[in-house]
């Protein structure tokens, strides 16, 4: 009766009729009882032997699930620790091809098999409310998230995903890879305690030369070396060329590589590449890029090589306005290259393009400071995902 309860959490109870009638009763009626937006079930004994080793029903957990899809409350479920059976897989792929309501569902540990991964993802493709979705700590392995990748190539509401602890290898992360080659709307994901290697690693930074999303990614306890941290690193910052420059990825802003064996060396060049990504526009974070990128004589040179002069017009169209491009247009000049230019004065600073997007300036040159925990040679997690 209390109206101001919104969570409703029922570890390890035993439900008995009465009980899961009452439940049932909350979820499925707007006028009755508080009004209940998370959902949480952990323990629950059906289908199992309970304390006194009679066989308890498996009908209040299904009651409970299938209540869901009269609920126009209910914004979270979560259901972890839990060994759920065919039947109950069933009833939680079914409340996904209903419900407009649910925005988070959690399956942590729930003993999930590529079976029932596959069951529950067909069930996700065709589902357009879900936001956030966990699978953590489930047996799913290669098969089970190649079922899942395939569903979000056609899901355009996944958000957030979840996936540490899942029995992934390489083959799960040319699955991962696909995901973040295809998928649009994903901001949020990991893929941390799994065994995808340097081979995954490079999967997965080949894809994310061309992910325009994700925030965030996870790589933590991945048995990575500096080869595969390195493959990461160089999506995000590669130095190599003007044109690999404008390739990488400019919108990861987070990312865990802690418990691999990564260099501290290492983890400084990632943790530089990562700095680049932090202003809060894709173009302010090109324009930093090129800044450090020219500000590096060496690199100067590279004006002349025909790859970087074909694609001189996508770098001033995706840095602005020519006439104000003053480093760039003073370069281009210098190694005479007039088609790219048209003879206008040149106006603003050699810094002006460059701003940061709180109004202060990038110098060229300078360098980032690091945080206390990459120069002692370890990564910790940005954010928690």
């Amino acid at each position: 009766t209390n109206p101001s309860v919104k969570a409703l959490h029922l570890p390890t109870d035993r439900l008995d009729e009465a009980c899961t009638k009452c439940i049932v009763m909350v979820i499925e009626r707007d006028d009755v009882g508080p009004r209940i937006e998370d959902l949480h079930l952990s323990h629950i004994q059906g289908g199992d032997n309970d304390r006194d080793g009679r066989k308890h029903s498996e009908a209040p957990f299904i009651k409970i699930i299938l209540a869901l899809k009269q609920s126009i409350r209910i914004k979270k479920l979560s259901i972890s620790e839990t060994a759920l059976n065919a039947n109950e897989i069933s009833a939680v792929a079914s409340i996904l091809y209903d419900t407009k309501s649910l925005r988070s569902l959690v399956l942590r540990q729930c003993g999930i098999d590529y079976k029932a991964a596959s069951k529950i993802s067909c069930a996700l493709a065709s589902n357009g409310s879900v936001q956030s979705f966990d699978f953590s700590n489930n047996p799913i392995g290669n098969r089970g998230v190649s079922a899942l990748a395939v569903a979000l190539e056609i899901n355009t509401t996944i958000k957030k995903l979840k996936l540490s602890g899942t029995h992934l290898g390489i083959e799960g992360a040319v699955a991962i890879a696909s995901v973040i080659t295809n998928n649009s709307t994903l901001e949020v994901l990991d893929v941390s305690r799994n065994s995808i290697g340097d081979m995954g690693s490079s999967k997965i930074a080949v894809a994310l030369k061309s992910n325009k999303s994700l925030r965030q990614l996870s790589l933590r306890q991945n048995y990575l070396s500096d080869v595969g941290a390195m493959c990461i690193s160089l999506s995000l910052y590669d130095l190599k060329n003007l044109r690999a420059v404008l390739g990488c990825n400019h919108n990861i802003r987070y990312l865990n590589l802690s418990n691999n064996e990564v260099s501290r060396k290492c983890l400084l060049d990632i943790e530089t590449a990562r700095r680049m990504n932090l202003l809060e526009s894709e173009k302010g974070t090109i324009r930093q890029k090129v800044a450090f990128f020219l500000s590096d004589p060496s690199n100067t040179s590279c004006f002349g090589d025909e790859i970087t002069v074909k694609c001189m017009p996508n770098l001033l169209s995706a840095i602005g306005n020519t006439e104000n491009a003053t480093p760039l247009y003073h370069l281009v000049k210098n190694v005479n290259m007039p088609a790219l230019f048209e003879p206008k004065p040149c106006t603003g600073t050699a810094d002006s393009i460059f701003s940061i997007e709180n109004g202060t300036t990038s110098s060229f040159g300078e360098k980032p400071a690091f945080p206390a925990y990459v120069e002692a040679g370890t990564c910790e997690p940005y954010s928690p995902l």
